[in-house]
């Protein structure tokens, strides 16, 4: 073969090298990975054994927590099962939290907190699986950021009152949403019937509908994804916000909180950006309690806020479209909890609340989440600069935030006694339980 030839055949073969490498990350793009079963089986796996043990009560010794006997459970126990599937809660229906009352209530009732947690515990753990797909490689691209984030998801501060109760389920759920919603689809019929079931779920479980729909039709405009899957997804979205809708617009609101002073202000919502979303996934709960009490929290927090705004500036310049998207969504999700934040009036109004360690917690876990991906994020990046920033952000949660919020403990009040009083009492007779958290109460009538 002449030299010339053997140049060009060459060349064909390195362009043809260059287009199959091309395609195959299209194709890692658009599907789950056949061979990456067997590792988000065992993150899965791993990420039980993690949940359990930062609180191993919720399974040896389940109890029920505030709005799980107080709702969900007295609910269906009062009103029937079927009764209580149909009744919005605060606005909306939570359908994944009556869906397992209802379910519970077949079993004996000094088992039905255990039913609670084990509905709340593998809703927790999802999103980690996602999280270290091959999916979620549109967010994140090297294999070791997702698993660094999926481990900090699941070890992530300052969520106690999110880790393990069914009340508060909704919120991990809603990450799944957000992950299934900006992600390419699985490769299987089964697994994307599980997404969207997943989806719709959710958006009868809560408001992330809404606030996903924009993420649907900037994919679909911007990448040009133009597959019925995210007709599907869109589809899905729209039905669940219209449900939630029309229960928003019909239902009564069913939360005094809502008629109180929120004492919103532009100096508290520094505060609360810069204590409870900045410094909370660093430092945790533990952590921020020894700020509040020294009175370090007014001065720190603004700087924090400003840090993490930096943060997230800089991940956006540098991130993919999903990125920003995911942001987006979790910029929504602050709005909506600070619009309207279901927790008693504290100092001038509910915002003032909110700055106080440990409370309302459940409203920062999705912008926490968010700041952590945007950290890994710029720690995954090429500047050197940026990646050392991030990798910074990550040692203070790794040593700092995760030791000091490792372990979440309920007080025991012994359900299983009560529980078996309210069997053997008569008919009619009030049995008054106490719950977590401490302090809470319980009050049943015999049926």
């Amino acid at each position: 073969m002449r030299p010339e030839a053997l140049g060009q055949a060459r060349d064909w073969f390195a362009h043809a090298r260059r287009a199959l490498g091309a395609g195959a990350r299209v194709i890692a793009r658009d599907s789950t990975s056949k061979n990456e079963g067997p590792l988000l089986v065992g993150l899965f796996v791993l990420g039980v054994a993690v949940t359990f043990s930062r609180r191993p009560d919720a399974i040896l010794n389940a109890q029920f927590w505030g709005e799980d006997a107080l709702v969900w459970f007295t609910e269906a126990y009062v009103l029937g099962p079927l009764q209580a599937l149909i009744t919005p809660r605060d606005g909306y229906f939570q359908t994944l939290s009556r869906l397992t009352s209802a379910a519970a209530t077949f079993g004996p009732l000094a088992m039905e907190p255990l039913v609670y947690n084990l509905v709340a515990l593998v809703v927790q753990v999802l999103p980690a699986v996602y999280i270290a797909s091959s999916r979620f490689a549109v967010v994140l691209q090297p294999l070791w950021a997702r698993l660094l984030l999926a481990l900090l998801y699941l070890a992530m501060p300052n969520t106690g009152e999110v880790h393990v109760n069914l009340t508060n389920a909704q919120w991990r759920l809603g990450i799944a949403m957000a992950i299934i919603c900006l992600t390419p689809p699985a490769n299987s019929r089964l697994l994307r019937g599980f997404d969207v079931t997943l989806v719709v779920l959710g958006g009868l479980s809560s408001v992330f509908g809404f606030f996903l729909l924009p993420a649907i039709v900037a994919v679909w405009r911007w990448r040009r994804d133009r597959r019925p899957w995210r007709l599907i997804l869109g589809a899905g979205l729209s039905m669940t916000a219209a449900v939630q809708l029309a229960a928003f617009a019909f239902a009564a609101q069913t939360r005094a909180s809502a008629t109180d002073p929120l004492g919103a202000s532009i100096t508290t919502f520094i505060e609360i950006v810069g204590t409870q979303v900045a410094l909370g996934p660093l430092i945790g709960a533990a952590g921020l309690e020894l700020l509040y009490d020294g009175g370090i929290t007014p001065w720190l927090s603004p700087i924090a806020a400003v840090l993490a705004m930096a943060l997230l500036a800089a991940a956006c310049r540098h991130g993919p479209l999903e990125l920003r998207l995911l942001l987006l969504f979790a910029a929504l999700t602050l709005a909506a909890g600070l619009i309207q934040p279901q927790v008693p009036v504290q100092g001038a109004g509910r915002w003032e609340t909110l700055l106080v360690p440990r409370n309302g917690t459940r409203y920062f876990l999705i912008p926490s989440f968010a700041l952590l991906t945007a950290t890994v994020a710029l720690a995954a990046s090429r500047p050197l600069r940026v990646r050392l920033a991030g990798l910074s952000v990550i040692a203070i949660v790794i040593l700092v935030g995760v030791p000091m919020d490792w372990k979440y403990r309920f007080e025991d009040f012994h359900f299983a006694d009560y529980a078996r009083t309210l069997e053997a009492a008569a008919p009619g007779t009030e049995v008054r339980i106490p719950i977590n958290p401490a302090g809470w109460e319980m009050v049943l009538a015999k049926r």
